[in-house]
This record gives structure tokens, sequence and C-alpha cells, in this order.
């Protein structure tokens, strides 16, 4: 056997293995999906793979790049983002600060009416966390609740600041001011007097 044709060969057996074993396997016979398969005659769909898989046999080379690379997903795109980098670090220190806090619906050693006094406020797992405990509460009887953060304040139960929130109904009346203490291992499961929280 002459030296080209075994050179041609061993190109297409390469090219073979690595159509098998990348993710252009599913590419090249993926061609078309189980329905268009269904909905063509047989002979079209061995026409196609007649021309589509010699081909990618064939040219490899410039496929290759394209089959190795790895699809970006939206959340590599997102964690490509500016400033995703510094609110994960952000992210983290809110978490480090959390390690020492509660696991428990209520704080250890509150006292007054859950969530509503200083004394007694709402545990959270970082500020993302309190933005989630806010946005599963409601009224008691399924009513929207708003809320808007009015400052922080100084706890008798937490040596952290402590997060004030003014709630109003969906007619924009005041409910109510409730604390929030974010440096916590978990959020709380427990809801204020008159309120409810979604599952």
């Amino acid at each position: 056997m002459s030296t080209w044709k075994i050179v041609f060969i061993a190109y297409v057996l390469t090219g073979l293995v690595i159509i098998l074993a990348t993710k252009a396997r599913n590419e090249v016979f993926g061609a078309t999906t189980a329905t268009e398969r269904a909905q063509y005659p047989v002979w079209k769909t061995a026409a196609l793979f007649a021309i589509v898989v010699p081909i990618a046999l064939i040219f490899w080379p410039v496929f290759l790049p394209g089959w190795l690379r790895k699809k970006e997903t939206i959340w590599d795109k997102f964690q490509a983002s500016p400033g995703i980098g510094q609110l994960k670090g952000l992210f983290d220190a809110m978490n480090e600060l959390s390690s020492d806090g509660c696991d428990t619906d209520e704080i250890p050693g509150s006292t007054g009416e859950f969530g509503f006094d200083l004394s007694n406020p709402i545990p959270t797992n970082t500020v993302m966390g309190s933005r989630s405990y806010l946005g599963k509460l409601q009224m008691a009887d399924g009513g929207e609740v708003r809320y808007e953060r009015i400052g922080s304040f100084s706890s008798p139960v937490s040596d952290m600041p402590v997060d004030g929130y003014e709630l109003t109904d969906q007619t924009g009346a005041k409910i109510d001011v409730i604390y929030i203490s974010p440096y916590h291992r978990r959020n709380s499961a427990r809801a204020p007097r008159g309120l409810k929280l979604l599952s």
C-alpha cells in the first residue's frame, strides 16, 4: 500500500475517533432530530448523513476548534460580567460573618415581639437572604407586602447592625417597621405577627 493511502486512512480514522470522542458526535450524528427523521422518508435521512458524515471526516481539522470549545452558558456570561467578582467577594465576606450566627428561627436570648422589636430581630443569611425573606412575606389574607429599607440600627442581641424595613400593603398603607439581622446561618422560617411566609 502506498504511503499516501496510509496517510489518508490514518487521517480519516483520526477524524472518526475525534468525532466519536467529542461533542462533535452530537453535531454530526444529531444533524436531524428524531421528530424530523420520523417525518422524512428514509432515503432523505440517509442522503443527509451520506453528505454530512464524509464532510466531517474530511474537514475535521477545520471543525475541531468549535468541537473542542466549551459552549458559553448564561452562568459563564454572568460570572464574566463586570462587578460580579466584587459582589461575590462581598457575599463571601457576609457568609464568613454569618458563620457564628444562629441556625434557628429566632435569635437565642431575644426579648420583645418577633420582628417588630430591635431586641428580637428576624435572623437571615446575608442581605440577599433578607431580600429573599422579605419577598416571601404576605399579609395574612395573601395580600402583597412591599418593603423599603430605612436604615441600620443597633440591637442588644447582636454585635452587628440590624436593618430596619418599613412595610406597606399594596395600597401603600403603612403596616409597620420590622427589623432583620442578616448575619446568621439561615433565613428564619417564622413570620412576624399578622403576616405569613410563602413556602
